[in-house]
């Protein structure tokens, strides 16, 4: 994961080689970015472009502080073992 900026904000960029997928996967993957490109959902990433340049996928969004998803299942996964001590 990368990091950029987008009109004055602090973005992340994560960067998919598409020859890893095959077409079928590639075209799930462009729907998807279609779906986080449309979508203004406060709880959801907020994509803000999406581009392929040669055999990579680019995809620009807002940047969480939290870390990744693992992350914060992990964070709380600890707070509800703390809860029962």
């Amino acid at each position: 994961m990368l990091q950029g900026d987008h009109k004055g904000e602090t973005v992340a960029i994560k960067v998919i080689d598409v020859d890893q997928f095959d077409d079928f996967s590639i075209a799930d993957l462009r729907r998807e970015s279609y779906m986080m490109l449309s979508s203004k959902h406060p709880n959801l990433v907020r994509e803000y472009a999406t581009f392929i340049d040669f055999n990579y996928m680019w995809i620009v969004m807002n940047i969480l502080d939290a870390g990744s998803l693992q992350d914060c299942i992990n964070d709380l996964n600890s707070r509800d073992k703390l809860k029962g001590i």
